[in-house]
């Protein structure tokens, strides 16, 4: 079962989001001479003829935007609202980057099979993250998934994420405590168990299973 902020997780979606835009490229073209009736739309009758090469640049192209927004990055989107916010924005770059590609390629290309592709692609990609989103929330409460979580830093950094993980139950994380350098904060405070000197024997016997810088 894949987990949300796994990396088998960000690959499958890495492999899903480029498959799902080569489908919908097939399905723009085949939904294009429906749209005739669309204002400035030239008729066109048949389905719009795609060359091959697009099936392979329109995917690269639109994964690398989305990766260079971090929309794969588990550490950058613990929220799914930001995981969002990252893949419109890298859609709407992708969408600019293959616009320059048919411009300088294939100009006899129709804009509006294309708005039509840009379209059912961010429809999709949201899509299936919802559906995701659903089943990992509400599956979430029927499975205990919790793994064992283990904060280098009681500082302020540190004390707001405790306060996230608290507050969130679909990370299925249970802090387990904190590492801390400063005596003075491991003295007055029973959650920070360690220093980072002992790191290996903290995860050891606490059984941690994910260690946050």
């Amino acid at each position: 079962m894949f987990r949300r902020f796994s990396i088998d997780f960000a690959l499958f979606s890495i492999f899903l989001d480029a498959c799902l835009v080569a489908i919908d490229l097939t399905l723009a073209s085949i939904l294009r001479p429906l749209l005739n009736v669309l204002p400035l739309a030239r008729d066109l009758f048949g389905v719009q003829p795609i060359p091959i090469s697009l099936y392979l640049v329109f995917p690269i192209i639109w994964v690398f935007c989305l990766l260079v927004f971090s929309v794969y990055n588990p550490n950058r989107n613990l929220h799914f609202a930001d995981e969002l916010a990252s893949l419109l924005i890298g859609s709407l770059l992708a969408g600019v980057c293959l616009a320059g590609v048919l411009y300088l390629t294939y100009r006899d290309i129709s804009r509006i099979f294309f708005l039509s592709f840009f379209l059912l692609a961010l429809f999709s990609m949201v899509g299936w993250r919802l559906l995701a989103q659903a089943i990992f929330h509400f599956g979430g409460h029927r499975v205990d998934r919790s793994e064992r979580a283990l904060i280098i830093g009681a500082g302020i950094v540190g004390r707001d994420l405790q306060q996230k993980i608290a507050e969130r139950r679909d990370f299925r994380l249970t802090l387990v405590g904190f590492l801390d350098d400063d005596p003075k904060k491991r003295s007055a405070d029973p959650q920070i168990l360690d220093s980072l000197d002992n790191i290996r024997k903290v995860v050891r016997d606490r059984q941690v299973d994910h260690v946050i810088l």
